[in-house]
């Protein structure tokens, strides 16, 4: 069978969402699918493994200053892209990641089956926002809800994200497919009073927070390293420099470092290091940096909502919290100088990592998704 994976943001940026589309292209060829990539502006430079490029079909096409039609340009070019992947390697499924909107016109006007994962439901953000933003992206937001209802399978990366997609579009059909980590790379190490937070470097994730909570845990713990490591993308650069300048407002030089556009070996060593993993975004719909922290021992603390309440067992196997920073602080002083708990909860998140959230648990759970809707008429 083949598959076509639509990912525009694929070769652009390093995140969980590229992690997940090339971890499950790879198995899945392991288990005998043909697969291909669809994105734009692809930079093979940007990817954690190497793509053979005759497996990639894109557009190269900068919308950075295209303003307002950006978002339609980037759903047409996507489309586009989609359609000299058909032309050249006529996949049986699209798989679409990114770019729902497009689904119904594979389906409806090229006949091939859809089948899509939603990380997050992009207009549920929209339907949030003012009265003309909602004009304005209303054809995309019709596109995408027609394309869900027609879907030949919906999947999500968790029961929190399937339970808003239920809400924004009606009764839907979606699966859970939970993203996996590669549990023989991500391993323990020999464990250092380093606390670590791995996310994309912008503000959407709250960086501004962990921050703050270093300059009260070191107070008490001068020993404590904190570190945050991720991609940086050009447009959050102004972020990155305020982030410095809070390190260094705060007296926080010796104890805090931010690592931009860290190398993947480099980032799995830390992890194996690291006694505890922070993870303060509010609201985020999975987080795969916490079962990469979980699949290398670590004690993970995330905000008590979203994703965060399927994946950690909360004072088993890491703690949902407020997004408060004395609590936050309070609880990482508690597990630093408790050495004997903080290693138990790591070796219990370890077992649950290895059990439930596995690059292969998640490539079965598609495979079966992709058979049914090749062979449902």
């Amino acid at each position: 069978m083949r598959v076509a994976f639509v990912h525009s943001l694929m070769g652009q940026l390093l995140g969980g969402g590229e992690r997940l589309i090339e971890e499950l292209g790879r198995r899945l060829e392991e288990m005998g699918y043909e697969v291909a990539y669809v994105t734009l502006n692809f930079n093979p430079h940007l990817l954690y493994a190497p793509i053979s490029l005759d497996k990639i079909f894109c557009i190269n096409f900068k919308l950075l200053k295209l303003g307002f039609l950006k978002a339609y340009l980037w759903n047409l070019l996507a489309l586009l892209s989609s359609i000299k992947c058909l032309k050249h390697f006529n996949p049986h499924i699209f798989f679409l990641s990114t770019n729902h909107s497009i689904g119904w016109i594979l389906k409806r006007i090229f006949g091939r089956r859809i089948v899509i994962y939603v990380h997050w439901p992009e207009f549920l953000h929209r339907r949030r926002s003012g009265v003309l933003r909602r004009i304005y992206f209303a054809l995309i937001d019709l596109l995408e809800s027609m394309s869900f209802r027609i879907a030949d399978a919906i999947l999500a990366n968790s029961h929190y994200t399937a339970r808003a997609l239920r809400y924004t579009v009606g009764n839907i059909k979606v699966d859970v497919a939970y993203p996996g980590v590669d549990v023989e790379e991500f391993m323990p190490e020999a464990k250092e009073e380093l606390i670590l937070t791995v996310s994309r470097i912008t503000q959407a994730k709250n960086l501004e927070f962990v921050i703050r909570v270093a300059s009260i845990v070191v107070k008490t713990h001068p020993s404590a390293k904190f570190i945050i490591a991720g991609f940086l993308h050009e447009s959050d650069k102004p972020y990155f420099t305020r982030l410095l300048n809070l390190v260094k407002e705060l007296g926080l030089d010796k104890n805090l470092s931010i690592i931009p556009n860290i190398p993947d070996e480099e980032l799995k060593r830390l992890y194996g290091k690291a006694s505890i993993v922070l993870y303060p975004r509010i609201g985020e719909h999975f987080g795969i940096a916490l079962i990469e922290g979980m699949s290398a021992g670590a004690v993970c603390i995330a905000a008590d909502k979203g994703g965060p309440q399927e994946i950690i067992e909360n004072g088993v196997t890491g703690y949902r919290l407020a997004v408060v920073e004395d609590s936050w602080a309070e609880k990482i002083l508690e597990l630093l100088k408790n050495p004997t708990k903080l290693k138990s909860m790591g070796e219990k998140a370890r077992r649950i990592t290895v059990s439930k959230f596995s690059w292969s648990a998640l490539a079965n759970r598609v495979h079966g998704k992709l058979v049914e809707a090749f062979t449902n008429k």
